[in-house]
């Protein structure tokens, strides 16, 4: 599914919320915490591989005003399934900007290779499409 595709509403855990689309940017900006979602993230590009993953996917990005490790916390969804959060820093940024507002985004799933032969295996990594500091995008 394409950015442009996308309305300026969506659903959130069951609501009717406003969702901003932010600027698309390259393929550059890491999260963290994926180690925590490697299953989620086979799981999505259908398992480790040979040639590892290049997949791309929807992005959720919202605030978890609840999260008890961070106030700020932001995470990262695929498919309504958390891939991980935006660092502190831009966690920090990103309320900054965009106070509690959830936006979407491009993202790409990258890594999760396993070469029997060589011993040799790689996590799965999440880098998102977008223009940091965060700000919406315009479409005319």
């Amino acid at each position: 599914m394409a950015l442009f595709g996308w309305a300026n509403k969506s659903r959130v855990s069951g609501d009717k919320t406003d969702v901003i689309i932010l600027q698309p940017g390259a393929y550059a900006f890491n999260i963290v915490g994926e180690a925590s979602y490697q299953s989620t993230l086979a799981d999505l590009v259908g398992g480790k591989s040979e040639d590892g993953a290049n997949h791309y996917f929807m992005a959720l990005i919202a605030p978890e005003r609840n999260n008890r490790h961070d106030p700020n916390a932001v995470r990262v969804a695929i498919e309504n399934r958390t891939v991980g959060y935006l660092d502190r820093r831009h966690a920090a940024e990103y309320r900054h900007y965009l106070g509690d507002t959830p936006a979407v985004c491009c993202d790409n799933v990258v890594g999760g290779w396993h070469r029997a032969r060589k011993n040799d295996e790689g996590h799965f990594g999440v880098k998102l499409a977008i223009a940091w500091p965060p700000s919406k995008a315009t479409f005319g």
